[in-house]
């Protein structure tokens, strides 16, 4: 989720989208200075929503970041894909859009992508 806003529109639309990452059963919020008033609004934003008292936030402070920023990986495919190789122990996408958060969760469902399964899912990301 990406919190740093300060438009009322926006702040019911970051609410709405933390309202269906709570119903989707997320609970981790993993937050920065960086991220400018995102933690202020992280502050506001819980109160009266259904399963707030489950929401944990870590606050993480970084030094170093690349030019070019983390690529955002929305679609349950792509992270369906990354979130079952063996080495990744998190995938961490953003977003301030209810619907990607629909789909952000929901790559948490079902069985994850075997070897075979993933080998099919790079050629098709290659064919791009």
């Amino acid at each position: 989720m990406t919190f740093d806003v300060d438009d009322h529109g926006a702040i019911r639309r970051r609410r709405e989208v933390l309202r269906r990452f709570l119903a989707a059963g997320g609970g981790m919020i993993d937050s920065s200075p960086m991220y400018g008033r995102g933690e202020w609004l992280l502050e506001q934003l819980p109160p009266g929503l259904p399963h707030a008292e489950r929401l944990f936030a870590a606050t993480r402070i970084w030094t170093l970041f690349d030019a070019h920023g983390p690529r955002r990986l929305e679609a349950r495919f792509f992270l369906k894909r990354i979130t079952a190789h063996p080495a990744v122990t998190r995938a961490i996408p953003a977003t301030s859009n209810p619907e990607h958060m629909d789909e952000n969760m929901g790559s948490g469902l079902g069985r994850l992508p075997d070897v075979a399964m993933r080998r099919r899912m790079r050629d098709y990301f290659s064919r791009l």
